[in-house]
């Protein structure tokens, strides 16, 4: 039986992998990084990253890749979450990758998941993790934008695995840090499956138009 939560990230890949990917390894991984994910488990098949750190990742980016269309099986995404946390005060914001502004981390989510259903076969399968976080002292349910973003560009949800933290890494700038909501010491994995869009052909045309 496969567990919903888990402390661990290669046990619930493992479990994805046994559920929906007939225990065959995921397919694409364009936001490898060091791949830290994956453990001593099985990782992707095709290693994408902007900033390589490894021989054998290739360079890539999640909203532009190499790949024609529909042609990929199973594929997994891990973007930045963090909005602004640059700064030597900020241990999160010097250890992971950082966005700018909530206007940049939506238009990576919308480019990543409309770039998914291009190369993602019918029926594929997208792998989404993603962790609410804090902006301006509010929520922000990053979790339920990628959810909606997904279903828009023709994603059925399949699942969702919870993965809790141990621990949680924080900035002495954080501490006593007064917010309206609470900090998350979970992440999700949101499981889709590709089905025949109608509304991804004027989503990808509307962005082509915004971005001109």
């Amino acid at each position: 039986m496969q567990k919903s939560i888990s402390y661990s990230q290669t046990e619930i890949i493992d479990s994805i992998r046994i559920l929906y990917l007939q225990g065959n390894q995921i397919e694409l991984d364009p936001m490898y990084s060091k791949g830290s994910m994956y453990g001593k488990g099985v990782g992707p098949v095709y290693k994408l990253d902007l900033t390589p750190m490894a021989l054998d990742v290739e360079v890539g980016n999640a909203l532009s890749m190499r790949f024609e269309a529909k042609t990929i099986n199973s594929m997994i995404l891990d973007p930045p979450w963090l909005i602004h946390a640059e700064g030597s005060k900020s241990k999160m914001g010097n250890r992971f990758t950082t966005l700018d502004s909530k206007e940049d981390i939506m238009y990576l989510l919308e480019g990543i998941i409309i770039e998914a259903a291009r190369v993602l076969r019918q029926d594929g399968i997208l792998i989404f993790k993603i962790q609410d976080t804090i902006h301006n002292r509010r929520k922000l349910f990053l979790s339920h934008i990628v959810m909606s973003l997904a279903i828009n560009a023709g994603f059925n949800p399949l699942d969702e695995f919870i993965l809790i933290a141990k621990s949680r890494m924080r900035s002495k700038s954080q501490s006593g840090c007064i917010t309206s909501a609470s900090h998350s010491w979970h992440c999700s994995f949101i499981v889709f499956r590709k089905k025949k869009s109608r509304t991804l052909q004027k989503i990808t045309s509307a962005r082509s138009r915004n971005d001109q």
